[in-house]
């Protein structure tokens, strides 16, 4: 049975509630490391809604096409959308749902969301690929904790890292590496950038997080050493 239709049937059967958690756990343990089961299901107040763009968002990404990754990201928002509200309330996740918030914004800007996507997933597509067909692996067999994890690996493969909470005041998805420094030297003498370089795109100052981000056999960027003996 091919991979659509597989989801096809999973989403007229429906997965239970405790699947749903287990992919909202996977989700949280890929993007922020919560994977508290017990904590996360009361919380959860629209697992049919999760199911049914769960589903969706799979269908996208086993077409393994740009366009059709980065749509299946735009679907993966809306659930982070609904998993935020529903738990806002949980007891011990506010600090967490507070950096998922502030990161997740920027799918409230399409212009934004697709350039950055587009960008990241052309650098990342074999990465992303060997995601997917580990995500079309736990959809046939209903791994849904581990499909979660894969998901949040696309997602931060395409959209950068989740702020650390105490960067949380001053995170904004557009950066301000980019816009504030257009040549190196300025972007060296700024503590918070990195200055990387390609043979394969413009050199370009990026946010000391998203630089970590970036593929080293591509990009050559600054103060990474200094920077991970930091964190």
């Amino acid at each position: 049975m091919s991979v659509t239709k597989v989801l096809a049937a999973a989403t007229v059967a429906g997965f239970n509630n405790d699947q749903v958690t287990q992919f909202v756990t996977g989700l949280l343990d890929g993007l922020v490391a919560d994977n508290d089961f017990d904590k996360i299901k009361p919380c959860l107040g629209d697992a049919e809604g999760i199911d049914v763009l769960l589903t969706e968002a799979v269908v996208d990404f086993q077409k393994k096409d740009i366009m059709d990754i980065i749509k299946g990201v735009s679907v993966v928002g809306k659930i982070i959308s609904t998993v935020d509200v529903d738990l806002q309330d949980c007891k011990g996740m506010q600090p967490d749902i507070k950096r998922i918030e502030v990161w997740s914004a920027i799918f409230k800007d399409p212009v934004a969301l697709f350039k950055k996507a587009f960008s990241n997933t052309l650098m990342n597509i074999g990465k992303i690929h060997t995601d997917i067909g580990d995500i079309i692996t736990d959809a046939g067999t209903a791994q849904l904790h581990d499909m979660g994890e894969k998901i949040a690996d696309i997602l931060v493969l395409q959209l950068g890292p989740i702020p650390k909470i105490e960067d949380v005041d001053t995170y904004t998805y557009k950066g301000t590496c980019r816009s504030s420094h257009g040549d190196e030297n300025s972007c060296n003498a700024d503590a918070a950038c990195s200055w990387c370089k390609s043979a394969a795109v413009a050199s370009s100052c990026n946010e000391l997080a998203d630089a970590r981000a970036l593929p080293a056999a591509v990009f050559q960027c600054s103060k990474l050493s200094a920077y991970e003996f930091l964190a």
